[in-house]
């Protein structure tokens, strides 16, 4: 009789966590963006030393050239720069969850352009040409977008109310930029208003930061319990109703804090 033994199998080689993965992706995003942040407060038509801008930053009341520099343009430039991209990266990772589509961002939901929409608007019917002014209009374009492309897409027979918000907000998006290139191409003055717009830019926005933060903030906010329920929902909407959410209910409010950090 021989006696067999089940192949000896050598122990799996140790393989690092999903949660390390995540924690050594975070880490180096911060040390990136740490990296960034003194760059875009030291370098500039005149560079100032890392040891000069410690001076400054202790010392607030300087009247100096490169502390006006400082606190005038540099570190609101800075601010504003983190603000936007905190809550446009929000406002794309709710967008995806929501659609379970890694590609989705605000503009399929027609946001971009129902903000353009408006700021062409006042431009044109209320001659604004100022920052704030834009911003105003942008916030109100987009949460009329949002609030249309819901009652439109959560009234159709697509088969899942995510897909008809995606239908939704595609077909008004595409109305919308007919309408702006309609508008924009009969005016010239317009078109370099909104093209200026659209492009943004940091420096010189020192103004509209007061503006763009407490809208930020409260969406980043209101955004950060959203974080299990995005989860549940990227699994399907059985899915998510057979764990106890309130699908509908998630997607308009995850859908309006996304667009309250778009526009802002």
């Amino acid at each position: 009789m021989y006696v067999t033994s089940p192949p000896a199998t050598s122990a799996p080689p140790p393989a690092r966590t999903r949660s390390s993965r995540g924690t050594a992706l975070v880490l180096a995003a911060c040390a990136v963006l740490a990296c960034a942040v003194i760059a875009s407060i030291t370098l500039g038509a005149r560079d100032i030393s890392p040891p000069e801008v410690v001076r400054i930053l202790l010392h607030p009341d300087g009247t100096g050239y490169n502390s006006h520099v400082l606190w005038t343009e540099r570190i609101p430039r800075t601010l504003l720069g983190l603000t936007v991209g905190a809550a446009l990266g929000a406002s794309g990772l709710m967008m995806q969850a929501l659609t379970m589509n890694p590609l989705a961002d605000p503009g399929i939901l027609g946001v971009e352009q129902g903000a353009a929409m408006f700021v062409v608007l006042g431009i044109l019917f209320l001659d604004i040409t100022g920052v704030t002014g834009y911003f105003w209009l942008a916030l109100a374009g987009a949460a009329f977008t949002a609030t249309l492309v819901y009652l439109i897409g959560t009234r159709t027979n697509a088969g899942s109310s995510t897909l008809g918000l995606v239908l939704a907000g595609v077909a008004l998006a595409a109305v919308m930029s007919s309408l702006i290139t309609l508008l924009v191409v009969r005016d010239e003055a317009v078109y370099a208003h909104l093209r200026f717009w659209s492009m943004g830019q940091l420096t010189g926005r020192a103004a509209v930061l007061d503006d763009i933060l407490p809208f930020a903030v409260a969406g980043l906010l209101l955004a950060l319990p959203f974080g299990r329920t995005l989860n549940v929902l990227s699994m399907g909407e059985e899915a998510a109703r057979g764990l106890g959410v309130r699908v509908e209910r998630a997607q308009l409010l995850g859908a309006a804090v996304a667009v309250l950090l778009c526009a802002a």
